[in-house]
């Protein structure tokens, strides 16, 4: 029957129990409380090295600093400052990124970005 599978599933509802969801140790809660969005550390590499970089070195030192950014990091990067809502980024040549607050100076790209 189509509904057999979902059967012994809401026993549980049915006879006042709640699931409760597991409790995170205080290391855990202090990890979340900690964690930056990937985008916030790709404006702080980008400010703290001075010019623009590649999306590439942007990834090696965006891992250095936070978690994983998924199976394929250098493209999640990459997707994450082209669709940056904020605007902060830009592309300043093939796979370089500035940030968009530097239009005002004179900010040369570096042979040497990747």
């Amino acid at each position: 029957m189509k509904g057999e599978k979902n059967k012994d599933r809401y026993k549980d509802i049915a006879a006042g129990k709640k699931k409760t969801p597991a409790k995170k140790n205080s290391a855990e809660k202090d990890s979340a409380k900690l964690a930056v969005p990937h985008r916030e550390v790709c404006y702080q590499i980008l400010k703290e090295h001075g010019k623009p970089m590649h999306y590439k070195k942007i990834t090696e030192e965006v891992l250095k600093r936070s978690k994983s950014v998924g199976a394929t990091p250098e493209n999640t990067m990459f997707a994450r400052m082209t669709t940056d809502n904020k605007n902060r980024f830009k592309k300043a040549g093939k796979g370089i990124f500035a940030l968009t607050e530097w239009d005002n100076k004179a900010v040369e790209v570096s042979d040497n970005a990747h």
